[in-house]
């Protein structure tokens, strides 16, 4: 009996040993009928039937009463429903499951930006971009700051997108485009150039990538840009009308002519390009292939189309040819035009005619300074 109890005491004095935490427990996987549901309800929503995509998902739930992705699915379906505190019910249940359920907060986001709760679906995008969501989390939250006026909140909520590397023409298009719209011109144009590279048919793209260049001054880089995105997709006149509009800018005559043949090799009909074609040959000393471009006018007339083989056939040498393709005259016509006309007729030796002009010109009254200049320059020519 002794013993027993000395027993007892030295095992009651021993040291105890830590006790080891039990292992994680496993989540249960759902029940293989629980995801045949879910997929059902997704292929419903997808076909417009958002009551057969409902029932599916709540039938799936009751199988799996503990999923917060089968409460994301059916927060889907309430929002495409357009019922927003449906749909706020279904995503605070999922995310009270699981906090760092990151698809779930980017979705609470975009339903109290719809409610109209800014400073909830601010917290809301903090919330998804802590939790790893995707990309549009960080666009949101940028958005959000920028429309509450915290600049500086913005552009630091970028400058952490913007340290995150990616190849997701998407991700670098809505990057490029927040960074522009915060006045980081060149990381604009480098997200934008690379989005372009990815995505050289989007319209909406070319335009902001346009927009990018002007704004950070990098016409020549822009300008290869383009012709790489051009030789990628031959014959997009999107691309061949940027390239166009970027080379006159930049003063690049060479470059816009040659966007422009191939222009007007595809796009036949329109005058207005066949026009800026023939006044870039006439700029670069090419009044014979000007006059030719010029030589099937369009119905009805265009703007500036007869100024333009006027102008090529005086510079052919044949002026008498270039006043007879002018409309006649009239004293308030456009001072361009004016101008144009005073020069052919000293050319041609019309010296009379183009004194009764200046004289008509001179009667009205008042006359515009840059009337004057014209006729003043005629009268010491």
């Amino acid at each position: 009996m002794i013993a027993a109890w000395l027993l007892v005491g030295l095992l009651g004095c021993a040291p105890k040993v830590a006790e080891l935490p039990p292992p994680p427990r496993r989540a249960a996987a759902p029940p293989p009928q629980a995801r045949t549901l879910v997929l059902v309800g997704e292929l419903r929503r997808a076909e417009g039937d958002l009551d057969g995509a409902a029932r599916a998902l709540r039938d799936a739930l009751a199988l799996d009463p503990g999923s917060p992705w089968i409460r994301l699915a059916l927060a889907r379906v309430a929002l495409e429903r357009g019922d927003l505190e449906a749909a706020e019910r279904w995503l605070a249940e999922a995310t009270d499951r699981a906090p760092d359920l990151g698809e779930a907060w980017l979705m609470r986001a975009r339903v109290w930006r719809l409610a109209g709760a800014a400073a909830e679906a601010t917290e809301a995008y903090r919330r998804a971009v802590a939790a790893g969501a995707r990309w549009p989390a960080r666009a949101g939250l940028v958005d959000m700051l920028e429309e509450a006026g915290d600049r500086e909140g913005a552009r630091a909520a970028w400058a952490d997108w913007r340290a995150r590397a990616t190849d997701d023409p998407y991700e670098l298009a809505e990057r490029g485009s927040r960074a522009l719209a915060l006045g980081e011109d060149a990381a604009a144009f480098e997200d934008l150039a690379e989005a372009l590279a990815g995505m050289p048919r989007n319209p909406v793209l070319l335009d902001r990538f346009l927009r990018a260049a002007r704004a950070a001054g990098r016409f020549e880089s822009a300008l290869v840009r383009l012709e790489v995105a051009l030789a990628e997709s031959p014959g997009d006149v999107g691309l061949m009308q940027a390239l166009y509009r970027l080379a006159r800018e930049a003063g690049d005559p060479v470059r816009a002519l040659a966007a422009l043949d191939q222009l007007v090799r595809v796009v036949r009909d329109d005058a207005g390009l066949r026009l800026d074609r023939a006044r870039l040959l006439l700029d670069r000393g090419r009044p014979a292939d000007a006059l030719g471009a010029l030589d099937e006018p369009p119905e009805g007339g265009w703007p500036g189309w007869a100024e333009a083989r006027a102008r090529a056939l005086g510079d052919l040498g044949r002026p008498g040819e270039g006043l007879a393709a002018l409309p006649p005259f009239a004293p308030d016509e456009p001072v361009d035009r004016l101008a144009l006309r005073l020069a052919l007729a000293r050319e041609a030796g019309r010296v009379e005619e183009a004194g009764a002009w200046v004289t008509a010109a001179l009667a009205r009254a008042p006359l515009s300074l840059p009337r004057r200049s014209v006729v003043a320059e005629h009268l010491l020519a």
